[in-house]
């Protein structure tokens, strides 16, 4: 499966989750089934994409994040991880991507630089393109979440700045990383 599909699915997931929620305290929807009826699958990534905006909207609106709570999440910013070749963000990963998302929505003149990073194994060229796969990866995640894309851009260093030296799964797990700095 590629990253766009897992991507997208994932995407899904998610707004299928909070559409679900948010319906049945309106009662306007009483099963999964019935939220589903009517997706069409050669549009799912755009349609996912606009729902999960517009729930996250309305979650960001009943949660009150204040102007000092988002600087406080844009003053611990995460690293994101990969698995090994891969640029598809986690579940858990894409939590803690909603709560900077909301963060660089509310503080509208904030930005941040997404940096992508490999372990050693492969090419230069390789790790180059897988870095700026996932930097790619947390940009388009956080844009299809509203945020400015001004806000925003995007780095691959590839191999060259590993935050651990080692030749071990453990070293090259914490390589295999986006890193997010505020500017």
């Amino acid at each position: 499966m590629n990253t766009l599909k897992k991507f997208g699915f994932l995407a899904i997931v998610l707004a299928l989750g909070l559409s679900f929620q948010a319906c049945s305290k309106k009662n306007d929807v009483s099963t999964a089934a019935e939220a589903t009826e009517n997706v069409d699958p050669e549009g799912m990534e755009q349609g996912a994409e606009d729902i999960a905006e517009e729930n996250l909207d309305d979650a960001m609106a009943g949660a009150g994040v204040t102007a000092q709570q988002a600087q406080a999440i844009l003053n611990n910013l995460t690293t994101v991880y990969f698995d090994y070749d891969e640029s598809t963000l986690s579940a858990q990963e894409t939590a803690e991507l909603q709560k900077i998302a909301a963060a660089l929505k509310v503080l509208n003149t904030a930005s941040i630089s997404i940096e992508g990073h490999c372990d050693d194994r492969g090419s230069n060229e390789y790790n180059l393109a897988l870095g700026d796969r996932r930097a790619r990866s947390v940009y388009e995640y956080l844009t299809n979440l509203g945020v400015d894309p001004s806000q925003l851009d995007t780095t691959s260093y590839g191999e060259e700045r590993p935050a651990v030296s080692g030749m071990s799964e453990s070293a090259w797990a914490k390589n295999r990383r986006a890193e997010l700095v505020k500017k």
